[in-house]
């Protein structure tokens, strides 16, 4: 009879202490389902991830600005659009400028020594792609037609296949890397080795005088070496005659 009592007991006390360990697991998996719950209602989200703020306009205005400021021949307003440390490259047949431009400085003196030096420049985009990497981050693909006029080359057509990756920071949208590849680029007059690029338009059998680029010196050196020959062989002329006087 003893027995039967202690196995009974022992019974009650292992669905006792059941009972209390399911009421505590409930007890956690209601909290922590209450906790989530508040975060996730209460709390303030991140805008985007890493709490960088997401950008407060598309990356399009941003190249738009870029695309207008390459007609207007804009160089400071063109340089502001990059990143400090940007990377520009220019590839394919684009004449002396192939080769890569870093940094703002670099990259407003490859814009200066072509496209400021233009006399008039139409750009226009044939074609535009983009892509974002995340809600910062874009890669954007567009072809230019571009038709004027420099006082290097003459007249000028070109096609240009650009690439471009931006990045969104402290609220503006930066070109870190870029790339040119010119497909085509047909000049009126030839680059050379030459001082001048009236030689090349003489050797092509042109007018030298239809290229602006160093014509004052190209029209008025030959005077100035005139003066200085001049002047050079009166001073041998009145030593000779001093010596003369002298003997």
């Amino acid at each position: 009879m003893n027995w039967m009592m202690a196995t009974l007991d022992s019974q009650v006390r292992s669905s006792g202490k059941k009972q209390a360990a399911t009421g505590l697991m409930v007890a956690v998996i209601a909290f922590v389902v209450v906790g989530v719950a508040v975060e996730f209602v209460f709390l303030p989200r991140p805008s985007s991830p890493a709490g960088v703020p997401k950008p407060s306009q598309p990356v399009r205005i941003a190249v738009n600005q870029w695309v207008s400021d390459l007609k207007s021949q804009n160089v400071t307003a063109l340089g502001n659009l990059y990143a400090p440390s940007a990377n520009v490259t220019w590839t394919g047949v684009a004449a002396g400028l192939t080769g890569t431009y870093s940094g703002i400085v670099n990259i407003r003196v490859l814009y200066g020594s072509s496209i400021g030096r233009d006399i008039a420049l139409n750009t226009s985009v044939v074609s535009y792609k983009e892509k974002y990497a995340d809600s910062s981050n874009a890669e954007v693909t567009l072809a230019l037609y571009m038709k004027g006029n420099s006082s290097v080359v003459g007249e000028f057509a070109a096609k240009v296949n650009a690439s471009q990756q931006w990045n969104y920071f402290r609220g503006d949208w930066q070109a870190v890397n870029e790339t040119w590849n010119y497909i085509t680029y047909d000049v009126q007059f030839r680059g050379s080795h030459t001082t001048f690029p009236q030689w090349t338009a003489m050797i092509e059998g042109k007018n030298p005088n239809l290229v602006s680029d160093k014509s004052l010196e190209w029209n008025f050196g030959p005077y100035l070496a005139a003066s200085v020959y001049a002047f050079l062989a009166g001073v041998v002329a009145v030593g000779f005659i001093e010596s003369r006087k002298r003997s």
